[in-house]
């Protein structure tokens, strides 16, 4: 299994295309504003456990996602949901690679004694 360092820039790079994908199988597409804007920004590690990933898209982006948005009627619009949940998964999935990583690294500290 690979390392947090070595799994991560694949899954920072995943992220994009399923943020893409799913603006355009909903069809958000209606200037391309926002899907051009969704866009890598940093990808930096702390130490072998700890990263901060930075993605950058228009701010309305949020509320295309929730269906809520200022300036629609009633505040709603149609939801379209292509941040939130998608991101929130991908997270559990790399949460669980850190995970592995710490007990690939906790078991070799005790190796080595």
């Amino acid at each position: 299994m690979p390392t947090l360092r070595e799994y991560a820039p694949g899954w920072y790079n995943k992220m994009i295309e399923i943020w893409t994908d799913r603006l355009a199988r909903q069809n958000a597409v209606r200037t391309g504003a926002l899907i051009r804007s969704v866009k890598k920004h940093s990808l930096r590690f702390e130490d072998d456990l700890s990263l901060t990933a930075e993605f950058r898209f228009l701010h309305y982006g949020v509320y295309v996602d929730s269906g809520r948005g200022p300036g629609s009627a009633s505040g709603q619009m149609a939801r379209r949901p292509w941040f939130r949940r998608s991101f929130y998964i991908s997270a559990a999935v790399l949460a669980r690679q850190a995970a592995h990583e710490a007990g690939r690294l906790y078991v070799q500290a005790f190796v080595k004694l």
